[in-house]
């Protein structure tokens, strides 16, 4: 990865020691709303030694807080792609979760379209099928999705304030209530997760070819937002019917059933590789 160094530092942070030897494979992990790479420490040591694990890490949050959060898919899909193009020299697969999922089925199949880089399979996690995110009328819509315009494309999405953001966090779990009531860690979070909403709204996704490479679909079998039969749905992304797994938890299953998720994702990066180049 020495010609990405540069250009991929702030993006791509390895979660754990690289690879050594000729089997190694890169995993590439994509975060949920309002989080960052952090959240996938400890996985590189769960998962053999020929995984490298890395965790993607977007404007406005921990060591890139300055910057300004990115509030458009096609923008931050360009930006990811620029980044990992140049990663893509050994074999590689996608893991999202909610958000994250969204933003890796999005950069695979721009990698694909524009460089013919394939991952050797993609893990979409906690999220509804894409044709339904920013859908109002039916569970897990993170937002009002904007108004379309007389050309057709995505308005703007409305800017939601402080405590409907909180209280979109208060029920989706995972955090706790003394950091939801901490005036001053929230104006730290609020920013990034406002940034991700807003994208989450005002996202359309656009039909095209399915993705033709392996891929397994995960859900909570108690996720406030994405109901356990909506992951079929994923079936239409994907020239593969995909593996659905659901299990126990709510939203944020991928830290309280990280074992077992671990676990399937392990196994399933072990049944043989995909082409890179198509």
């Amino acid at each position: 990865m020495n010609r990405a160094e540069n250009r991929a530092s702030a993006w791509i942070r390895p979660m754990g020691p690289r690879a050594r030897g000729r089997g190694h494979l890169r995993l590439f992990c994509f975060p949920y709303a309002g989080s960052g790479a952090r959240v996938f420490r400890g996985w590189a040591e769960a998962l053999p030694d020929d995984v490298e694990v890395y965790g993607i890490q977007l404007p406005g949050r921990d060591d890139r807080l300055a910057e300004r959060p990115r509030d458009d898919v096609p923008e931050l899909v360009a930006e990811l792609v620029a980044a990992l193009e140049p990663c893509a020299d050994a074999p590689f697969a996608f893991f999202g979760h909610s958000m994250g999922a969204l933003l890796c089925w999005e950069t695979a199949r721009s990698l694909w379209r524009t460089h013919g880089l394939l991952p050797r399979h993609v893990f979409v996690s906690g999220c509804r099928p894409l044709p339904l995110v920013g859908d109002r009328t039916a569970s897990g819509a993170v937002a009002p999705a904007p108004a379309d315009d007389a050309s057709g494309s995505r308005g703007i999405a409305p800017v939601p304030g402080d405590d409907e953001l909180i209280e979109q966090l208060r029920t989706l779990g995972g955090t706790p209530e003394e950091i939801l009531g901490d005036a001053g860690l929230m104006s730290v979070v609020l920013p990034a997760f406002r940034g991700d909403t807003t994208l989450l709204a005002r996202y359309r996704h656009a039909p095209g070819e399915p993705l033709p490479c392996p891929a397994t679909v995960f859900g909570g079998d108690r996720d406030p937002r994405v109901a356990p039969e909506e992951l079929a749905g994923w079936t239409e992304l994907f020239e593969r019917t995909p593996d659905v797994c659901v299990l126990p938890g709510g939203h944020f299953f991928l830290h309280t059933q990280r074992e077992r998720l671990l676990a399937e994702i392990e196994a399933r990066l072990v049944r043989g590789r995909a082409p890179r180049h198509v």
